[in-house]
Formats: C-alpha cells, structure tokens, sequence
C-alpha cells in the first residue's frame, strides 16, 4: 500500500536574486486525518516533512520571490500561489471528492480561483477532445480559455489580486492554451490511429505571442511544457525539411539542441535547455554514438556547472558502453527459479524490461511475441524481465499470456538489472552478444528497427 501524502512541489524562478534576503510565507491549515497524516513540501532546495496534530499544521516556507507550487492530496491535485511574507490557511472537507478546501489570509482570494481555474483546465477528456477534427477542437480550446478568462475577470473585479499574481497567471494561461494546440496533431493522430493532420501556418500564429526566453516564467510548469512542445515542434519541422537526415541515430536528440539554439536567446534559459534535453536523452539512451551532440552541447552551452554536470553524466556510462563486460544479474521465473545473466553465454541475449502497468511496454508485447517466433531456433534469447512492485500483478499476467521467457526482478527499479543498467525508464532493451559484452543498454524495440540490427549479428 502507499502511504496517502500530500507533497508542494515548488517552481523556482531563475533570476532569484542572490543579495535577496530570504523571507517565508506562512501555510498553515487543517486536513482530515483520514484522508492524510503527513505532508511534504519541497522546492529545489528544500524537502521537509510535516506531521499533522489531529490534522492541523503550520509551516513556514523560505522563498526570495513570488511563485506557483504543485499540491498533491490523496489523489487529488491542487496549485498554490505564495510569496515571501503572504499568510495562507488550508481546510479541507473530507465529505467531498476531490477535497474540498476553503482558503483564507492574505493569499486566500488568489488561490480560490487558481485553484477553480486549475480543475477547469485540466479536467478533461484528453482522448474524446484531441480525437475531435481541429475546427472542433479549436472551438472547444478557445470556450475553454474563453470560460477561464472571464472567471478571472469576475473574481479580479471583486477581489485585490497580487498584482505579480495577474501578471504570472495570464503568461501561464498563455503557455497552457499554446500546449495544448502545439500537442493536438500528434495526440490527434493517436488517439484516432490515423495520420498526423497537417495543420496551416496561420493555426500556429499564437507561437509569437508568448515569451520563452523570459528567465522569470521559465520554471512556471505551463511555460516548461509550453516550451518543450515548442521545441518539439521546431524539431520535427527540421526533420520534415531535411535539414537534418532522419536516419542518423542521433537525429531526434541533434534536432531537439539546434531548435534551442535557433529559438532560445536568453543564455540562462538556453543552457537550462541544452542540458535538460541532453540529460534526459542520456539518462535513457546512454551516451553511446552521441560524439557530435555531445560536442554541439560543449560548443554551445556556456554554464561552466552545466558542462560539469553533463561530463560527469556521460562518465557515469563507462561501463556500460559497447564492449564493455555486461554487469551480471538475476531474476526469477514464475514458478521461482533463479534465473542467471550467466546462464545466456552462448547465445545473444535481447532483454526486454518492462512492466505490467506501463501502457508503452505493453504496446510492444505483440510486436515482441512476433520476434519470439521468428528467431525461435536461431543463437538468441528473448527474455523479458519485469521490474513490477507487485509481483501479483505481473504473475496474474504472464500466467494468462505466457510468451518466450518471463521472469521477474525482485527489487523494482531497485533491483541489480536496473541499478546496474541505470533504468530510469521503461520500456528498456538491452543486448548483449554471446559473450557476455555489451552491443547496447538501449537498443531499438521490438517495433522499431531491431530486426535490421539482429540482421548485422555474426552467428545469428
């Protein structure tokens, strides 16, 4: 069981000023005991645990400047607006579902509409309302919007809003809307199983109305999403024109650095990018056939700790890299066995690592049962191993569709498979060669392009 908790997830602004003195605002409250007993608060700097007494809590929160927090109860979330000096009280009715919560001092008003605002705009129906044709859907978005905007007008004409709270919210709105249009061809094409429609230059007008090279806005979690879509956006159309060949392996990731570059001005901002792209891409893939981005992210990141991080990054993959021994492990068969990594010497070893809750390692069961069939006999294995917390879960599964060798991690993500392999992430697919040494800790799935590669194996 998971313990019911309810955690403050901080943005941090990047222009903090560092001869700013540090002040707090004060969050205080009561929840029902039988909906939580604890609450966590955490920023960028700061996680702390606050224990509740009969329900009620008090904290004081160091901030230096105004900002939006993430607010998880239970199952429900809600969005707080703090800033240095605000008071804030939280009461919560456990009678209803989502939590009720009635909110007094000095913040009190703001953060009744963002949170009015927050269920309104995220309580949607993501597959019925990206599935719709994009006349419909861009009705839908503005009345959305349209409906937001005019609850804001009516509560700021009764109450005296922040005025740094009016200004951030309406950039957050902004981002929100522009997510939203910039994500709908891909999710359309998803959600509907056809192809992605292809959307005028004048459905894409809104891209010059919002400011991405802002430090101030660049943490707001609206403007991150905004932002990352955006580039998402600039990337494929690079693709799509052939300024960069498709085909390369590292196409998606070179793609993601040189949008940043062309379309992020403000160097904060750039190098927040350039990293977090480049990190999260290696925390997956590795940093395997990666030379020209790693050294396009060199030339062009100018944050001396970033360069730092991301070296230590990439050094953190030595042993995993294409010859090196692979790190041994074991995992157990549903009847028990204890199953080896030793035990595949001989043959290549093609691991899949999944889960029985993760939709994108299902997607490829059937796509992984036809390469079962089609190398059955040749000098591979095909094995998948879970990383399931509940074991009972993926043993009601696999007893019900039992296909090519399944076995089970004890352990999680905090099994060896995944600490030695540095799983973050799934689905997973490593492969190793007869003799143990590592071809690739992230190789192509069983959808993907996996056969052209099994096709260049020696003795296969």
């Amino acid at each position: 069981m998971y313990k019911i908790q309810l955690v403050v997830f901080a943005a941090i602004l990047f222009n903090a000023c560092d001869t700013q003195t540090e002040q707090t605002a004060s969050i205080s409250g009561h929840i029902p005991m039988d909906v939580t007993t604890e609450l966590y608060v955490w920023n960028a700097d700061t996680k702390d645990t606050i224990s509740l007494t009969a329900g009620n809590f008090e904290y004081q929160l160091q901030l230096n400047s105004p900002g939006f927090y993430r607010l998880l109860i239970g199952n429900s979330k809600y969005e707080l607006f703090l800033v240095p000096g605000g008071e804030l009280r939280l009461d919560g009715d456990s009678m209803t579902n989502p939590l009720n919560i009635h909110y007094t001092g000095s913040l009190g008003d703001e953060n009744a509409y963002l949170n009015q605002s927050f269920q309104l705009l995220n309580q949607i129906d993501y597959k019925e309302v990206f599935s719709l044709e994009s006349e419909a859907f861009q009705h839908f978005i503005d009345s959305l919007f349209s409906q937001n905007d005019s609850l804001l007008n009516a509560l700021s004409d009764e109450s005296s809003f922040h005025e740094d709270f009016l200004r951030m919210i309406k950039v957050k709105h902004a981002a929100n809307r522009g997510d939203k249009l910039l994500r709908y061809p891909v999710y359309h094409g998803y959600y509907t199983q056809t192809e992605n429609p292809e959307m005028p230059n004048s459905y894409y007008a809104f891209i010059q109305q919002i400011d991405i090279n802002n430090p101030e806005y660049s943490k707001l979690y609206e403007v991150k999403n905004y932002t990352h879509s955006l580039i998402s956006y600039y990337s494929d159309k690079m693709l799509q024109d052939s300024l960069v060949n498709p085909a390369l392996a590292d196409a998606e990731i070179r793609t993601e650095l040189m949008a940043i570059t062309e379309h992020i001005k403000e160097p904060a901002v750039r190098n927040n990018l350039l990293f977090d792209g480049l990190n999260d891409h290696i925390s997956y893939y590795g940093p395997s056939n990666l030379e020209f981005v790693i050294d396009y992210f060199n030339q062009h990141c100018t944050d001396t700790l970033y360069l730092k991080k991301m070296k230590e990054a990439i050094d953190s993959w030595a042993s995993l890299m294409p010859g090196q021994e692979a790190p041994s492990w074991e995992a157990h068969t549903l009847s028990g066995e204890l199953v080896k990594s030793g035990d595949f010497l001989g043959k290549y070893l093609y691991i899949d690592i999944w889960a029985t809750w993760c939709g994108p390692c299902r997607r490829e069961i059937p796509s992984l049962k036809e390469l079962v069939e089609t190398y059955k006999g040749r000098n591979l294995a095909i094995v998948s191993v879970s990383v399931d917390k509940d074991k009972e879960a993926w043993e009601k599964m696999v007893s019900e569709d039992n296909y090519g060798t399944q076995l089970f991690a004890e352990g999680a993500f905090n099994s060896d498979l995944a600490i030695k392999y540095k799983v973050n992430a799934i689905p997973r697919f490593l492969l190793i060669d007869p003799q143990g040494k590592i071809i690739h800790v992230s190789t192509e799935r069983p959808s993907g392009k996996i056969r052209e590669i099994f096709d260049t194996l020696p003795g296969l």
